[in-house]
């Protein structure tokens, strides 16, 4: 089973037009940080626009990418 997500129109669309395509087995921070990376990408890395379509800040959006970076995730502090 896949979970497919499909932007609004309003939102900048995926490379293929359709959305993101997650498959069952993953951690939600693993998907949080494949969205997270196909905003920015679909946006050409403008952060404000990506946060403005992740519904974000963009403080937390760079909160998010810094803990996504290091690892150092309060989810994964939490799930221990």
């Amino acid at each position: 089973m896949a979970l497919v997500i499909r932007t609004a129109a309003a939102d900048v669309p995926a490379a293929n037009g359709t959305g993101v395509r997650f498959e069952t087995g993953r951690t939600l921070e693993e998907i949080e940080k494949e969205y997270i990376l196909a905003t920015l990408k679909s946006v050409n890395n403008d952060r404000k626009r990506a946060a403005q379509i992740l519904g974000v800040s963009l403080r937390t959006l760079y909160s998010r990418l810094a803990e996504l970076k290091g690892g150092n995730s309060e989810h994964a502090a939490a799930a221990r």
